[in-house]
């Protein structure tokens, strides 16, 4: 879980760096969001399938962030 959150955190000030513009610089009203961006934004799209697509190929079928990346790792929870 701190691995999560190092992740996050160090994700989430990228991403504000790209512009002082708290969301999205495609759609304009989502908050920037590192769940959002990952699995939501409609700009990205190909990509949500694609890596939907790689989950799936690793029996992953939560689209929880938190969760999903633990279990990538080698984590699960119980």
């Amino acid at each position: 879980m701190i691995w999560y959150q190092l992740v996050h955190q160090f994700f989430q000030h990228r991403i504000r760096r790209l512009s002082g513009d708290p969301f999205c610089p495609w759609c304009r009203t989502t908050p920037k969001a590192m769940e959002y961006f990952l699995l939501q934004c409609s700009r990205l799209l190909s990509q949500h399938t694609a890596l939907r697509s790689r989950l799936s190929a690793l029996a992953i079928t939560t689209l929880d962030l938190p969760t999903t990346l633990l279990a990538a790792s080698g984590v699960h929870l119980s």
